[in-house]
Order: structure tokens, then C-alpha cells, then sequence
């Protein structure tokens, strides 16, 4: 289903409200046009040709003023009208520059991200009821899948069993690869494992609102995130999987530093490439803006491709 604005102009009905608005202009200038002809007569009409008259003025008005912001009107190349078609690369220009100035500064980025808790996020999300499904990419579109889905997963000390979540990447990867058919795994760690296993009549109770409220005030309780040293000795591993249509498979595994310390890195990297002019206009991934290599640069981040 997709939402439709009822002031497009190329949406259904839009034509309708174009008649009806021309109508009432029509009918306003008829009105001034028979209390003008008839005020000799009857006086009295004055009032209602005045009315009329600031009626069809102000609507005169309101078209000219709406029809200059996007073309001539009446096709006649009157100055000063056309604006946005004119000046759209400037207009965007100016808008880029305001974000980067005034949104894309390190030190305001930098105080943002400290703010942001990470795992609580991940916790909020985890603790969602899953009897929503999962979400997954499929022909590049994304589709819920019902059920639980497992699979498994070599880390690196030997298989593990996995969940599928409904993760981030699921949407920006098609962005940043066209690939059409995303999964996002996770390992399934107890946490994760119970949460996956609830029977459907808990997952529906957590659905209320007032466990909603209850579960998120338990999640804010917690430690704003981990302490130095273990930012400093954790880390991540991500596996990735791509198979072509001849079933082919490629894997690459990449280690990072522990997410608060990658996101920060990540982040303040990103922000001060921006701010110095190094940005594509328009939605970007990381990837996609800086190149897949992007996360290769920061110390520790290491990448093995596993079919070597």
C-alpha cells in the first residue's frame, strides 16, 4: 500500500481539486462582474461586490504567487517566476552547505554520539516481539519471513548455531551492493536463543503496551555501556556470504575493535569528511560514499577472505 499526499499533483483526484479550485475563482469573478452591472440599481450590492471583488483578488493572487514558485505562468516568461526549477542546484547547494556547517560539525557529532548507548538500542530493538517475523531481502525487496529461521556460522573456532534478526543491513546493504537477496545472522547466544525460543502467547503478552513501558524502564536501568577496558580488549567478527546463481560462494570474515570504539571511529571519520567537502549528495552509505574498503583504514580492523 503506498501513501499518497492529497496535494500531488499527479495523483488521482488532484484533477478534481484543480476544477473545483479554478471553479470557485470562476464564480467569484461572476459574482463581481453581475453586483457591478446590478449596484445601480440595488445598492445594497456594494457590500457583496467588495466581498467579490477581495475574494477574486486574493485567489488571483494565490495562484499567480503558487504557479511562479514552479513555472511561468501561463507559459509567459515573466521575471522572477520559475524560481525553483531555475535555481534547484543552488537551492540544493545552499541546503548542503547549511547541514555540513551547522549538522556535520566533529565537535557536535562528536557530543551526539556520546549520548547514544548502543547496546540499549540493540537491546530495544532484541527485546521487540518477534511475532512480527523477521525481516529479510528478497528480490530486492523486504519480505517478512514467519517462524524462526536458524542456520549456522564459522567464526572462526568452528561452527556456530546462528538466528536470523531484522537488522539495519538488511536495507542498507541492497544500497550499498544491489545484491536482491539479504540476511542478517546472528550468533545465538543464550540471550538471543531464549528470546527466539518464547512461546507465541509471551511474545503477544510483551506486545502490550504497558510491557512495552515496563520492559524499555528495565533497559534503561542499565549500565550506560561497557567500561574502558573492555571497550579496549573487545572486539567484533562479522562473516559475509554472498552466492551467485550457480550456487558459487565467496566468504570474508572482518574483525573490528568492540562496537562503541568502532562507531566512534567510524563516525567522527565521517564527519570530518563531510564537513570538508569529501561527500556525495543525496542517501549514502558508508560504503557507498567512501568505498568498500572505507573500514579497512582504522587500526585494527582487519579483513580475511576466506576463499583465498
Amino acid at each position: 500500500m503506498v501513501a499518497l499526499s492529497r496535494f500531488n499533483p499527479v495523483q488521482p483526484g488532484a484533477q478534481g481539486m484543480k476544477v473545483v479550485a479554478t471553479g470557485l475563482l470562476g464564480v467569484r469573478a461572476g459574482l463581481f462582474v453581475l453586483t457591478r452591472a446590478l449596484e445601480p440599481r440595488y445598492p445594497w450590492l456594494g457590500l457583496v461586490k467588495a466581498f467579490a471583488e477581495a475574494a477574486m483578488v486574493g485567489g488571483m493572487a494565490d495562484w499567480f504567487a503558487v504557479t511562479a514558485l514552479f513555472r511561468h505562468p501561463l507559459g509567459l516568461p515573466i521575471p522572477h517566476t520559475a524560481i525553483i526549477p531555475r535555481n534547484k542546484d543552488r537551492i540544493g547547494l545552499t541546503l548542503a552547505n547549511f547541514i555540513r556547517d551547522n549538522f556535520l560539525v566533529a565537535r557536535v557529532v562528536a557530543r551526539r554520539m556520546r549520548g547514544i548507548d548502543v547496546a540499549a538500542a540493540a537491546g530495544r530493538f532484541l527485546r521487540a516481539p518477534s511475532g512480527e517475523g523477521t525481516r529479510i531481502r528478497r528480490g530486492g525487496n523486504i519480505e517478512t519471513l514467519e517462524g524462526v529461521h536458524e542456520d549456522h556460522c564459522d567464526f572462526g573456532n568452528g561452527l556456530k548455531p546462528t538466528y536470523a534478526v531484522s537488522w539495519g543491513d538488511v536495507s542498507t546493504a541492497f544500497h550499498s551492493t544491489k545484491i536482491p537477496n539479504i540476511e542478517v545472522h546472528f550468533e545465538a547466544m543464550p540471550q538471543l536463543k531464549r528470546m527466539v525460543k518464547m512461546p507465541a502467547m509471551v511474545k503477544a503478552f510483551l506486545g502490550f503496551s504497558f510491557m512495552q513501558s515496563y520492559l524499555k524502564r528495565q533497559i534503561d536501568r542499565q549500565p550506560e555501556g561497557p567500561t574502558d577496558e573492555q571497550r579496549r580488549n573487545g572486539y567484533a567478527v562479522l562473516i559475509g556470504v554472498a552466492r551467485n546463481e550457480r550456487n558459487e560462494v565467496v566468504r570474508s570474515r572482518l574483525r573490528t575493535p568492540e562496537g562503541y570504539s568502532l562507531t566512534a571511529l567510524t563516525g567522527l571519520s565521517i564527519a570530518q569528511r563531510v564537513a570538508k567537502g569529501e561527500f556525495k549528495p543525496g542517501f549514502q552509505t558508508p560504503s557507498s560514499a567512501f568505498g568498500a574498503d572505507f573500514v579497512l583504514q582504522f587500526d585494527s580492523v582487519t579483513r580475511e577472505d576466506l576463499n583465498s
